[in-house]
């Protein structure tokens, strides 16, 4: 497992400049693109997250596994909205993405 894609991904959930940022950009002139589904599958999919969960062979604490699974249960109620727009990035619902994801970033950095 890659803990350090896991980190990057939630660093973008936790930080709204950083959605700004990323998830509004149109890529001209080199600047950096990404998305909420591309941070999401940073976190729970690149990392090798989920199938290191499914076969058993994680290996993390077990509340910073609890956490992320708490903030994969939000993540797939949002899937599908336009997760790529203002309105979104100030969402309620976003904010509390942004909550969960720093709450998994201090689980993580305090161990």
């Amino acid at each position: 497992m890659d803990i350090d894609l896991i980190i990057d991904g939630l660093n973008e959930l936790s930080d709204i400049n950083e959605q700004e940022r990323l998830w509004l950009s149109d890529g001209m002139g080199g600047k950096e693109v990404s998305s909420f589904d591309e941070a999401s599958e940073r976190i729970f999919s690149d990392s090798r997250f989920r199938s290191e969960c499914s076969t058993g062979a994680i290996q993390m604490e077990k509340m910073v596994i609890s956490k992320l699974w708490s903030l994969w249960q939000l993540l797939t109620k949002l899937s599908g909205n336009d997760v790529c727009s203002i309105k979104f990035i100030h969402s309620q619902k976003m904010n509390e993405v942004r909550i969960a994801a720093k709450e998994c970033l201090e689980i993580i950095s305090a161990q």
